[in-house]
Order: C-alpha cells, then sequence, then structure tokens
C-alpha cells in the first residue's frame, strides 16, 4: 500500500507543473476557443494515469527526488539483524520485517491516510447520485431524454448510459430552447463520460491542491466550450436571448446535482463571452494547439536519468538498510555456474555492516568467481562492509571478503606473486628466464597475537599456486620450468606491505592427501584436491605475465604458432588431426588467452575463412568461450562465426548490455573492442 500511495504522490508532483503550465495558457489564450483546454487537461490526465516514465531530451520536468524513501522508517536508522529472506520473496513485502521498529512510519501513517480519503471521496459521489436519484424520482418526462421536476432549480445533465436533460418547470419556451441546446452540446462532446473520470482521477489524487484547482477549471471550461458550440451559428440578438436564459437559471435557489451530473458553473464569466463571442481565428486555434503540444511534449515526458558509476540500469543502493534494492542486487550478481540465489541475511547493528548470501545449487565455485561477485556488491552498496557467500546444503561458508581486502588487492596480489617465484626459483638467477607465479585463492583466514588487547597478527591464503619459468626464443615463449600445487601462504602486514612469513605446500606421494586434508579447511580441502580446475586459468595469467614482462608480441607469435599446427599431417584437413599432431602449440594458442581471442575475432571480422585456418579459429573461439559456444550446421569457420555473431547480436536486443557482459564476456569483448 505504501509503495502504490507513494508512486501517486511522486506522480501527482510531475503533474502539478503540467497544471501550473495548462493555467498560464488560460491566460495568455484567453481568446481561445475553450475545447482546446479542454484537451490541454487530458493531458494533465494523462500524466497521472501514465504508469511508466517517458524520457526525452526535449523534458522540462523539473526532477522530482522519491518521497518514499524521505518517509521511510529505515533512512538514516539501522535495520534490525538477522534477516533472512527466503527464496521467492518478494524484497518489498519483507521490507517491514528488517525496519527498526523505532520511530513512526510515515509511509504507512499517510498511505492510511489517502485510503480513507480514497475511500469519503467515493462515498460521497455515490451518496449524492443515490439522493438525487430519489429526489428526481417523480420526474415528470416532457420529451424525448427530457424531464422536468420540481426539485430542479436549473437545468443538469444525468447519466452515463441514457443521459437525460433535467430542466426546473419555471422556465419559458424561449427559455427552455436555449437551454436544451446547450445540454445537447454537453451529450454530443460525450461530456456525462468526462466528468465522472474526471471525478475518479480527483478521488484519487485527493490530497494534491493543485488537482482540486484542475478540476474546478476543467469544468468552467467545459461548460464555456459547451455554450461556444451553442451559439457558433447564432446572431446577436439571439446570443442575447441566450445568455438571458443562462441568467435565468442562475437566480433562485441552486438544485444540488452531485459531483456527476452537469450544473450552470461561472455564469457570470460564461454571459461576458457569450455576449462578445467571435468565431476564433485559425491563427489563433493553430497557436493555442502548437502551445499545448510543446507543453505536452516538455512535460509529458521526464529528463533522462544521468549514467551513475555503475552501469546504465543497475541497481544500486548508497545504505544496506534498503532492503528491496538490497536484495535485487545479491540477486543479480554473477554466480559461477550451477549456483544461484537463495536467500540473504543482514547485518546492521554495528559496522562494517554485512550482507550474507544463501545460495542453492549443485556447481563449483572458486574463490576468484566469488570475488568477482564480492566486487559488484560492493560496487552497488555503498555501505556494505562484509560479504560472506554459504551454501544452503551442505551448510557451509564458500568464501568472504571485507571491502578493505578488496582495496588493498592489488599489494596483496603483487605480494603474493612474488612470493610464489621466490620459492620456486633457485637460488642464483642468473639465467634470463622470465619466472612468473599465479595464485588462485579458495580462501583466507586471519589470526591474533596473544597480547593485551589482541593485535592482528596475519592473513593465512589457501590456494593453488603456479610457477612458470619462460625462455624467449624470438617471438615465441618456451617453458623452461615449473610447478602447479595446493599452498597456504601466510603474510604479515606492515609498514613495507606483506611479508611472507610462511609458505606451506604438501608433501609428494603418500603424504598428498593426508596433507591438504590435515592443513586446508574441510569446506576448501576437495577444491584444493580438483588443481586441474584451474589449469587453464592460470597459464593463462602466467603466459599473460610473461608477455607483459619479455617483450613478446601475440600479434606474431598467434600466426606462426597456427602455421605450426596447420603444418601436418598433410593428408589430413580435419582440424582435429592437425591439433592431435601438434598439442604444445595449439596448447599456448589457448594459454594466450585474450590474446588469442582477439587475433580470432580480428581474422573473422576481416572474412574469408573458409578453410583449415577458420576451422581452427572455429575451435580456438570454443575453447576460449565456452560459455558462448553454439550448436549450427556450417560448413566453414567464417560460417560459424557469422552465425555466433547474429545470434549473438540478437541476444543483446533481447537482454540488455549488462546481461551481456555478465554471461557473454568473449562477444561483450568482441563489441566493444572492434
Amino acid at each position: 500500500m505504501e509503495k502504490l500511495f507513494f508512486a501517486l504522490l511522486n506522480r501527482s508532483i510531475a503533474a502539478s507543473f503540467m497544471v501550473l503550465a495548462v493555467v498560464f495558457l488560460r491566460l495568455l489564450f484567453r481568446k481561445g476557443p475553450r475545447w482546446v483546454f479542454c484537451l490541454l487537461w487530458g493531458l494533465v490526465a494523462l500524466r497521472l494515469l501514465c504508469p511508466v516514465s517517458i524520457q526525452s531530451p526535449l523534458s522540462l520536468a523539473p526532477e522530482t527526488p522519491s518521497l518514499e524513501e524521505t518517509f521511510s522508517p529505515s533512512a538514516g536508522e539501522e535495520t534490525l539483524p538477522g534477516t533472512l529472506l527466503t527464496e521467492g520473496a518478494d524484497p518489498d513485502s519483507a521490507a517491514p520485517g528488517i525496519q527498526a521498529s523505532q520511530g513512526l512510519d510515515w509511509g504507512m501513517v499517510f498511505s492510511r491516510v489517502w485510503v480513507l480519503g480514497f475511500g469519503l471521496m467515493l462515498l460521497y459521489a455515490l451518496g449524492s447520485l443515490l439522493a438525487l436519484r430519489q429526489r428526481l424520482a417523480d420526474a415528470t418526462l416532457l420529451g424525448k431524454g427530457i424531464k422536468g421536476s420540481q426539485w430542479v432549480s436549473s437545468p443538469f445533465v444525468m447519466g452515463l448510459f441514457r443521459p437525460t436533460i433535467y430542466l426546473p418547470y419555471h422556465l419559458d419556451e424561449d427559455c427552455q430552447k436555449y437551454v436544451l441546446a446547450h445540454e445537447n452540446a454537453h451529450i454530443r462532446r460525450r461530456d456525462h463520460w468526462l466528468k465522472p473520470k474526471a471525478f475518479l482521477l480527483l478521488s484519487v489524487y485527493w490530497f494534491q491542491p493543485l488537482l482540486w484547482l484542475a478540476y474546478i477549471l476543467f469544468c468552467r471550461d467545459m461548460e464555456t466550450a459547451c455554450d461556444e458550440k451553442a451559439v457558433k451559428d447564432m446572431e446577436k440578438e439571439e446570443r442575447q436571448a441566450y445568455s438571458w436564459a443562462l441568467l435565468q437559471c442562475s437566480l433562485g435557489r441552486h438544485s444540488f446535482t452531485g459531483p456527476l451530473a452537469f450544473g450552470e458553473v461561472g455564469v457570470k464569466e460564461r454571459v461576458r463571452r457569450v455576449m462578445n463571442y467571435k468565431k476564433p481565428q485559425f491563427w489563433l486555434i493553430l497557436l493555442a494547439l502548437a502551445a499545448g503540444l510543446i507543453t505536452g511534449v516538455c512535460l509529458l515526458t521526464d529528463r533522462p536519468e544521468p549514467k551513475t558509476p555503475t552501469e546504465a540500469g543497475e541497481i544500486s543502493t548508497v545504505y544496506i538498510g534498503d532492503a528491496p534494492k538490497t536484495v535485487a542486487v545479491a540477486q543479480s550478481l554473477s554466480y559461477p555456474e550451477g549456483i544461484s540465489y537463495a536467500s540473504v541475511q543482514l547485518q546492521t547493528t554495528k559496522k562494517p555492516y554485512g550482507l550474507t548470501v544463501y545460495l542453492k545449487g549443485q556447481g563449483q565455485g572458486s574463490r576468484e568467481a566469488f570475488r568477482s561477485c564480492a566486487m559488484q556488491a560492493f560496487d552497488r552498496i555503498g555501505d556494505l562492509g562484509v560479504i560472506a557467500f554459504w551454501s544452503k546444503s551442505p551448510e557451509q561458508e564458500l568464501a568472504r571478503f571485507t571491502r578493505q581486502e578488496m582495496e588493498e588487492g592489488e599489494p596483496l596480489a603483487d605480494a603474493v606473486s612474488q612470493a610464489i617465484v621466490e620459492q620456486n626459483s633457485p637460488g642464483e638467477k642468473g639465467d634470463s628466464l622470465v619466472r612468473c607465479g599465479s595464485f588462485v585463492e579458495l580462501g583466507r583466514d586471519t589470526f591474533l597475537v596473544d597480547s593485551d588487547p589482541p593485535q592482528d597478527g596475519g592473513l593465512v591464503l589457501y590456494g593453488i599456486a603456479m610457477y612458470q619459468a619462460f625462455a624467449r626464443s624470438g617471438q615465441s615463449l618456451e617453458s623452461q620450468e615449473g610447478s602447479h600445487i595446493p599452498a597456504i601462504l601466510t603474510f604479515k602486514e606492515g609498514e613495507e606491505g606483506y611479508v611472507l612469513t610462511d609458505y606451506w605446500t604438501p608433501r609428494d606421494g603418500s603424504f598428498y592427501l593426508s596433507d591438504i586434508q590435515e592443513h586446508f579447511p574441510e569446506n576448501l580441502a576437495q577444491s584444493a584436491l580438483n588443481t586441474q580446475d584451474y589449469v587453464l586459468m592460470q597459464m593463462q595469467d602466467c603466459y599473460a605475465q610473461a608477455i607483459s614482462r619479455g617483450g613478446v608480441n601475440p600479434a606474431r607469435l598467434i600466426p606462426a604458432l597456427l602455421e605450426k599446427v596447420e603444418s601436418s599431417p598433410a593428408a589430413s584437413s580435419a582440424p582435429g588431426d592437425h591439433i592431435a599432431a601438434h598439442p604444445d602449440e595449439w596448447n599456448q594458442l589457448l594459454y594466450l588467452g585474450d590474446s588469442t581471442l582477439d587475433y580470432v575475432f580480428d581474422a573473422f571480422l576481416k572474412g574469408g575463412q573458409t578453410g583449415l585456418r577458420g576451422q581452427l579459429l572455429r575451435q580456438l573461439l570454443d575453447e576460449l568461450a565456452p560459455e558462448s559456444a553454439i550448436k549450427t550446421a556450417a560448413e566453414t569457420g567464417q560460417d560459424y562465426f557469422d552465425a555466433w555473431k547474429a545470434y549473438y547480436e540478437s541476444i543483446l536486443k533481447q537482454n540488455g548490455e549488462e546481461w551481456m557482459q555478465q554471461h557473454h564476456p568473449a562477444f561483450w569483448k568482441m563489441e566493444q573492442k572492434f
């Protein structure tokens, strides 16, 4: 209910600028035809009814802040800890459950008052209509669609499907003729439909004073428009008689007609306009319509929202206590394959504020994959300090990150890489090898020094360490030595940064399994044993470091590797045979990662890859971007890529840039770079 009320409140504020614009145009074109202004009041109604924001660079509508957050009890306050939002729960409906109980919930108060006012407006309309019908029950039929009653002192029209004109008995025959001309104009204009709709709209927005003004002016413009329609073909003498009929109907007591019937309003102004009526000039009508059109374009639309540091359309919030948005952020994170969102728990009693995300599914995610999710969450939740990812079954922590460690990530990553190289390099390093270290972090822990008070002792990293030493031969790289093994690195942070204090690896042979199970946390041991899951990613990391440090040009290395793969066996044109004959060169192409992918895109976009080279490029594309492989009966590599590109261009149109970047990064990379 609160959400609906605040949506209507924000919409009424936007419509109020349109009301002021129409009032200004009424003054500016006071000699213009009133039917034009009835159309302009229709634009106000359209602004009130439109549930979506239409954005336009031509909009002049002032930006109105969302009042929902202003009056939310969680604005500026902390939320209660330990709130669990379960799978499938509506974040909006869950919000009250986590809001602080201190203070008055003004949103709830205002929404209840709005419902009460809306109900009273409808009761007033219904009650007045029933009372009027009861008083007119004995009305006499004077003609088709015309009745007379002693309870009627001024004429009016009532009824939706069968509109009836009610007249007082005291009208003479000449006066009655002009009154009927006016009331029939109402019926021809379908005003008996428009006024009830206008009153219903006013009942919804009864709290906005400017809309009461708009309703009153609309009713007056409607009456005046009927006068103009009735007298447009009359001579001066007839207009005088028509004015006399208006005055005669306005004298004496006024009959109660209620909001859904038509009575005579603004008689003084109407008489003056009737007496001075001149057929409006065409240029004046055209100018008034043009002004109305410009007003509609400028005030029916909203200004385009400026892009924030996050991607356009991406949900974000400045405080974790905004539960609906916090839940929406958690639901939209790019979780590892086979894992999906289940629920969240908030910790907002003290800083650092925390978010625990519970996940479901059978997929396996590395710490690096969850690090990407954490980076997204820290970017989009302004005061989030700690985020933890837990599996629901079995219930165990998968990864935990703090904002501080994410911001200090580069110094730590450099220290880890340096530690791997130093631990694996020989004592004397007089050679010219390019040495690289890569580390996949599976988890981390901190420990305290036993002192008073306890002090930070250091940081323990659990993961997979890879060491590679490359020799440069012309424009190629040859791996000379390397290792790939689970490792535990312990650092102490000092004034000079992170200092390695311990580097542990398991013993070989029969001790390997027991060492890992003994030293790694239970929830990380299995991932530590699956080292093959991280080989390609870490080799790509090491090759990227070697290319950067060794001065190797991938643009020359990649064609040379492809030529080597193509060279044999000469009797076969099947790409699989060539790959099997040159596994080292093929693996190097895969290890070159993004550089190879760039080469593949560049070659395909130039076109003509219809031979063996095209089939090899297709295989590289599928192996380097397996999440984006498609099934197609393409005969050549070029045909495959053209179908691949067309398919993902259509997916991009359907799902948008943000979704594409998260789920098909290879295509996104091609779109951005080429």
